[in-house]
C-alpha cells in the first residue's frame, strides 16, 4: 500500500490524537498544548490488526496486536 490513509483523526492541533498509514509507516501524534507528542513504526501489513495507543503521564506508546513497537 502506498500513499496517506488517515484512520482516527479527533479534537485538533491544541489537543487532539491521529492515527494514519503513511506509505508503510503508522504514524500517531498527539497534539497536548505546548508539547505534542508523535511515534512511529514501520507498518506494512495487508491483513486486519489491532492498533493501540497509550498516552499515559507525558508518554505516547503504541501497540500493533499487543507488541509494543513505539
Amino acid at each position: 500500500m502506498t500513499g496517506l490513509q488517515e484512520l482516527f483523526n479527533e479534537g485538533g492541533t491544541i489537543n487532539g490524537l491521529a492515527v494514519r498509514i503513511n506509505d508503510v509507516t503508522l504514524e500517531v501524534g498527539v497534539a497536548t498544548n505546548p508539547n505534542p507528542k508523535t511515534v512511529s513504526s514501520s507498518f506494512s501489513r495487508t491483513d486486519w490488526a489491532h492498533v493501540a495507543v497509550v498516552f499515559d503521564n507525558g508518554a505516547l506508546r503504541l501497540y500493533d496486536d499487543v507488541t509494543n513497537v513505539a
